[in-house]
């Protein structure tokens, strides 16, 4: 009978040390593939070869640590914290799943329960440079931009040849304006990885902001010539082609753009903007359209489309377009005055002031509803009051063809000739396009047959 008890003891041994082996070989397999089908991006089959690891070695953190980059890679956030959390409790001192778990919350936008996380992190591991570019992107998001490049900068003290520090730096440099110093940072990422196609692109970005449309649009062509798959690349190159005024061909960017990525608002948004400057209004509406179906909380692109009906002196519908943009948001000084100049232009000057006096209010720095309403005062007889007004958007902005040609106006109304014309003639000349306006605006008619006036218009 012993003999009878130890041989079955004996089996149940053996057969768990069997079973034991061929869970390991299985896991190990699986976990295998499952690092396999991460590293070459086949993130949904990844997820269920480590769900598979998983089964048979519940316990190991490692497999939930990797599982969440899978998740992320499929933009499941919030499923990668959870399978981050898991590897946690299981590892508590895992430094990088800290890390990463901020990440995760990072790309959520959720920085201020990032921050912690990340710190977290550095409290294990100090001397990781790539923390530190996580906690520089939690500032980022949370627009502290000088202790941003403060962490990247001691991101770069451990990892000096990181081209992701030197690019994010770059980004926080951006924002503060500080363009040379962004092409530094640029270059600098560049220089470590020439097929950083963003970096490329936001060098691009940079130029244009220094105004030197030429070189970014070569550095924008280089983004797209090492991906040409990426939207947001053909929408910087069409911003570039738009300061260059070459606006067919910036549509033709803007397009390229949608047809990578139809469900993109913003993208929708430049289309009609390019539209409008080609003077096809109608056309622009339908692009602006499209892009409120698919976001309907975005003012800028309802103003947008208030601003192509004006064009087209559909003025009614255009103050519904910017009480629209005001709802949304009523820190929105550039919808205010544009709704003040649509009621001008259906004479409802009293209306058209209150809406201004929001717009300076909201921007007291911005020229435009001082000039419209020194226009609307004009109309109402109130020239000491208007004349003041238009003064102070010519102080603020010097050159603005528009102010003066309104201020034309105001000069009639004081019966002022010689003023009314030095102020036509420098408005015409900084934009060509009022001649053919001032030549049939009946706010001009008493100089409709005065030579001096023929000579500018003409």
């Amino acid at each position: 009978m012993k003999r009878i008890i130890i041989a079955l003891v004996s089996i149940v041994i053996i057969a768990f040390w069997v079973i034991g082996i061929w869970q390991a070989k299985n896991a190990e397999y699986w976990t295998e593939e499952a690092d396999r089908l991460n590293k070459d991006g086949k993130y949904e089959e990844a997820v269920k070869a480590y769900d598979k690891a998983i089964s048979y070695k519940p316990k190991n953190h490692d497999l939930w640590h990797s599982r969440s980059y899978a998740l992320a890679g499929l933009e499941k956030y919030e499923e990668a914290i959870t399978s981050v959390n898991k590897a946690i409790d299981l590892d508590p001192k895992d430094a990088m799943a800290w890390c990463n778990k901020g990440e995760f919350l990072n790309d959520l936008d959720r920085y201020t329960e990032a921050i912690p996380c990340i710190d977290k992190s550095l409290q294990l591991e100090p001397y990781d440079g790539l923390s530190w570019n996580s906690k520089g992107n939690s500032l980022l998001g949370l627009e502290r931009y000088e202790e941003a490049i403060k962490a990247y900068n001691r991101g770069l003290g451990l990892a000096p040849k990181s081209n992701r520090l030197w690019h994010n730096k770059g980004r926080a440099l951006a924002y503060l304006k500080r363009y040379e110093e962004t092409m530094t940072a640029y270059e600098k990422a560049i220089e470590l990885d020439p097929k950083d196609a963003l970096a490329w692109c936001n060098k691009g970005e940079v130029l244009c902001n220094l105004g030197k449309y030429e070189e970014a649009l070569q550095s924008i062509n280089k983004s797209l010539e090492l991906n040409p798959k990426d939207a947001m690349s053909w929408d910087s190159k069409c911003m570039t082609l738009q300061w260059l005024k070459r606006y067919d061909d910036a549509l033709k960017a803007i397009d390229n753009g949608i047809e990578i990525d139809q469900k993109d608002s913003h993208l929708w948004y430049i289309r009609g903007n390019v539209l409008s400057s080609l003077k096809r209004y109608e056309e622009a509406l339908k692009a602006y359209d499209k892009g409120i179906e698919i976001d309907p909380k975005r003012s800028l692109i309802w103003s947008s489309k208030g601003s192509a009906l004006e064009d087209l002196d559909r003025y009614e519908e255009a103050i519904n377009m910017f009480n629209r943009a005001i709802e949304l948001d009523p820190k929105d000084s550039a919808s205010c005055n544009d709704k003040g100049y649509s009621l001008n232009k259906l004479g409802r000057y009293e209306e058209a002031i209150k809406v201004l006096d929001k717009a300076i209010e909201l921007n007291p720095k911005l020229a435009n509803p001082y000039s419209h309403k020194g226009y609307s005062l004009g109309k109402l007889g109130r020239l000491d009051e208007a004349m003041k007004l238009s003064n102070k958007a010519l102080e603020i902005e010097p050159d603005y063809a528009k102010a003066l040609y309104r201020r034309t106006y105001l000069h009639l109304l004081n019966n002022d000739k010689a003023n009314a014309l030095k102020d036509l003639t420098k408005a015409v000349s900084l934009y060509s396009e009022l001649k053919k306006q001032a030549g049939k605006d009946k706010d001009f008619e008493p100089l409709w047959n005065d030579e001096d006036f023929k000579k500018i218009v003409n």
